[in-house]
């Protein structure tokens, strides 16, 4: 018995400078949904209705958390979280989502590492919480424009920094740079001495401001802009892809909340530029304190293409419907059940067929499919 007490205090004292913070949290989410629908994948075929068990690593998460108070009004923190797969465990790469050193005090926060962009946050504001996945992602997927325009190269920034400013008023803004690390080599081009042949890094900037009333005010407001020029592993010279979003939202009574928002994306290479406008609702109602009902809807315009030779079009059948109704009754403050229903509609000729552009090469019959998706299952937040 002395010998396990000596162990155990041996191990005390080794482990305690390890947490010597103010401050260490261990928190999550983890999400096993049972689901049934046509999915966009690229090799399934939509006529094919399917059974997926868990695949929903867009919400599970495992996160470390942790600050000290340097004094002066200065405090450091770290964060680093984890996606998790839980149903069969193919991702999950250590601080795959978040992973930041970070500094705070009366000039803000700013911090050093990888992780959401402001855009995405305001994005992840506007979108239904949680939600099952209809195209690899969760919700409504507000930032992830598919079917012939494509989406951001990602949601998070590598090789980031980060300034988020104070709140005055409810007034607050922020403003991040992920540097790229993929420059291509020089190399001599023929007849020229020397001469630049190689193709610059990425280069990624994204910022947003919010106003946010609080209690004595429920509306909240907010604008983001996303810029990734040479986007990829392997950056294209003279590629762009850039986003703007803005969303508004108002809570009645407590129990009713209302939101609208507004994106224009755009994808531009060097021979062809893509870009649509979208337009987003979002209602969340508590019923009781136990639950809560969810809804909302993206109306998608024509992808509007332009092959920077005088040739412009707007695409037949790209303009979609994606939309989402669910609810969640809490069990308790850390666990829910959920029942979704969610998919995507594109516009249909007089025959109920998906209208095909003879012709068009960039947008396929496959990008134009329907999708839908009916969910259930439980989720644990920690």
């Amino acid at each position: 018995m002395k010998k396990q007490l000596l162990a155990v205090a041996v191990l005390g004292a080794c482990a305690a400078p390890v947490f010597s913070a103010d401050t260490v949290v261990i928190y999550g989410l983890v999400d096993v949904p049972f689901a049934y629908g046509r999915v966009a994948n690229a090799g399934s075929d939509p006529s094919v209705r399917q059974v997926t068990v868990g695949n929903s690593e867009i919400g599970n998460r495992l996160g470390f958390r942790g600050e000290e108070d340097l004094g002066n009004g200065l405090k450091a923190s770290f964060q680093i979280e984890t996606s998790l797969r839980l149903d069969d465990a193919t991702s999950g790469a250590f601080a795959s989502r978040e992973g930041w050193v970070r500094l705070h005090g009366p000039f803000g926060v700013l911090g050093i590492g990888r992780g959401k962009t402001p855009y995405t946050n305001l994005n992840d504001i506007a979108d239904v919480p949680l939600g099952a996945s209809i195209n690899g992602s969760g919700g409504l997927n507000i930032n992830t424009d598919f079917n012939g325009v494509g989406g951001f190269s990602t949601s998070r920034f590598n090789n980031a920094i980060r300034w988020d400013s104070l709140v005055y008023s409810g007034f607050s803004g922020a403003v991040m740079y992920g540097a790229g690390e993929n420059k291509t080599a020089d190399t001599p081009a023929s007849g020229a001495t020397p001469a630049k042949s190689g193709v610059d890094s990425t280069q990624n900037w994204s910022l947003a401001a919010k106003y946010d009333g609080g209690a004595s005010l429920p509306l909240f407001v907010g604008i983001a802009y996303n810029n990734e020029k040479n986007p990829g592993a392997t950056p294209v010279d003279g590629a762009r892809n850039t986003g703007v979003l803005v969303y508004g939202q108002y809570k009645l009574m407590d129990a009713l909340t209302l939101g609208v928002g507004y994106q224009n994306s755009q994808i531009d290479t060097t021979t062809l530029k893509r870009k649509r406008n979208t337009y987003s609702t979002l209602v969340l109602y508590s019923l009781t304190p136990e639950l809560t009902l969810k809804g909302g809807g993206i109306w998608g315009g024509k992808a509007k293409y332009d092959n920077k030779n005088g040739v412009s079009n707007n695409v037949d059948g790209t303009d979609f419907v994606r939309y989402y109704i669910g609810s969640e009754y809490a069990l308790s403050k850390r666990t829910s059940l959920y029942a979704e229903y969610n998919g995507e509609n594109f516009k249909k000729d007089g025959s109920g067929s998906n209208i095909k552009q003879v012709g068009n090469t960039f947008v396929t019959t496959l990008d134009r499919r329907d999708v839908d998706v009916i969910s259930v299952g439980i989720l644990h937040r920690f």
